[in-house]
């Protein structure tokens, strides 16, 4: 399976690096896309030491998804995002589309509490309301 995770559904889990650990075990590829700029991604998986095996480049989601899809083989491909604009570009791109909430359920990841997964940016997010 290819399992893409968006940088939204990371930043919903409590231990990002654990969970795609975790989906390495059974999945051929993880990686993370996202609709922000490469460098926010970059910087959100280095920071967290998220091993990523595909990458976003300059292409948005969806574009991500289907050059993924064109470029590696796999019986399955999983996105995981968190809301029904992520549906839509899962299945734009020819993907299945997981809620980051059930994922969670299935695969024993803890979701994040209010306070996010503790980045300064979800901090700041809880601050500003």
């Amino acid at each position: 399976m290819a399992l893409a995770f968006d940088l939204s559904a990371l930043r919903a889990l409590a231990n990002p690096q654990a969970a795609v650990e975790d989906a390495r075990e059974w999945s051929r590829l993880v990686g993370v896309v996202s609709d922000s700029p490469e460098s926010v991604v970059h910087g959100y998986s280095q920071r967290r030491r998220i091993h990523r095996d595909f990458f976003p480049g300059e292409r948005d989601a969806r574009e991500s998804l289907q050059y993924v899809r064109l470029a590696f083989d796999a019986p399955r491909y999983v996105y995981v995002g968190t809301d029904e604009r992520h549906r839509a570009t899962a299945t734009a791109a020819g993907w299945e589309y997981q809620p980051v909430e059930t994922a969670a359920e299935k695969a024993g990841w803890e979701l994040a509490g209010e306070d996010g997964d503790g980045s300064l940016l979800d901090r700041l997010r809880g601050l500003l309301g």
